[in-house]
């Protein structure tokens, strides 16, 4: 699209290009990318709702507060200026203030998110592609509010929508509907989305909603460790351990840096001292487990991290991790190890 538009010299698809191809590095995690085409439609002169709204959320989502305010701010000028109802402008706003308001814990905006995604609802020209826009922020709004009666609502409207992102945003539907189900209290529900977000993100190569999933999937581990049977624990924790483990890792590698203080904190604030998962020897977790069986098939580092998700530095690091728990100094030894435990068959 972009290579027709330079093409053909319109200044209106070369900016439609250029939000698209932000939005494609931005979902990658290709943050500095994702600016650079964001950057190329606000030189133009001109206020572009959805480039300063994915810069604002790209911004929190690196902990550049300051630059993220005043994105946000400029988002506020010109949502004022325009009238209530189905436009780009309630929509975003409607869906990327709660996701800005998860990542800083202020909240303060919540009610004019609020406001945008019910004047789009109640709107009658709202097509599905807005309607489904607004109920993804509202959702969230629910979830940030703790309403079960609002989450309720707004699970039974994205049910249906399992499997894909919310459109023109920056979050799946199958993790906002394990935050809608925990938040019902339905945990059991909720684990099961977030398992299905979890297959997502890898299908999609979605990287930076992959910690997040990490995070909210260990956080409804460990409410159901804490509620359910003493016995409960057994598994929940030391999968809980291994979730946040990896959402630390790939936060890290990408800069995120608000979510990788908060699963971090939650690493050592809530999981603690744990036991091995099940079958799994010397303390590996379940990611070390992966990497090891593709180790022990002959599988590079790159092949590791095309397989699992995970790049190349993070493979290089769990499997130094391996290394150190297993005892074994090379990648041969780590193969027989793995034959040993009956890790491969």
């Amino acid at each position: 699209m972009l290579g027709l538009a330079e093409r053909l010299h319109n200044q209106g698809l070369l900016a439609s290009a250029w939000v698209i191809n932000g939005m494609v590095a931005q979902v990658r995690g290709d943050w500095e990318v994702a600016r650079k085409f964001y950057d190329y439609e606000l030189a133009q002169g001109s206020d572009s709702f959805g480039s300063l709204a994915f810069r604002t959320q790209l911004n929190y989502e690196l902990g550049r507060f300051v630059e993220g305010e005043t994105d946000l701010k400029r988002c506020m000028e010109i949502l004022r200026r325009v009238e209530p109802g189905p436009t780009l402008e309630y929509g975003f706003s409607s869906n990327f203030i709660p996701l800005v308001a998860r990542i800083t814990g202020v909240e303060e905006q919540l009610i004019l998110a609020q406001e945008c995604g019910e004047a789009v609802l109640n709107s009658p020209s709202a097509t599905t592609f807005f309607a489904i826009m607004a109920t993804t922020g509202l959702g969230m709004v629910s979830v940030l509010h703790g309403d079960v009666s609002a989450a309720r609502k707004h699970y039974t409207g994205l049910r249906s929508y399992r499997g894909t992102m919310s459109p023109w945003g920056f979050i799946s539907v199958d993790r906002l509907l394990g935050l809608l189900a925990q938040t019902m209290g339905n945990l059991e529900q909720a684990i099961e989305h977030f398992g299905d977000s979890m297959g997502f993100c890898k299908r999609a190569g979605y990287r930076p909603e992959m910690p997040w999933t990490c995070h909210d999937y260990a956080s409804v581990l460990l409410q159901r460790a804490a509620v359910g049977p003493a016995n409960a624990g057994q598994a929940d924790r030391p999968l809980a351990q291994s979730l946040l483990e990896e959402g630390l890792a790939v936060s890290t590698e990408l800069g995120m840096t608000p979510l990788t203080e908060r699963v971090a904190e939650m690493l050592v604030s809530h999981v603690g001292p744990v036991s091995a998962l099940p079958g799994f020897p010397d303390r590996l977790s379940q990611r070390e487990i992966e990497v090891l069986s593709l180790i022990a098939l002959g599988r590079t580092n790159r092949e590791i991290g095309d397989e699992l998700f995970i790049t190349s530095s993070t493979v290089a690091r769990h499997v130094s991790n391996i290394f150190t728990k297993t005892g074994v100094s090379n990648r041969a030894e780590a193969a027989t190890y793995a034959s040993r435990q009956g890790l491969v068959s």
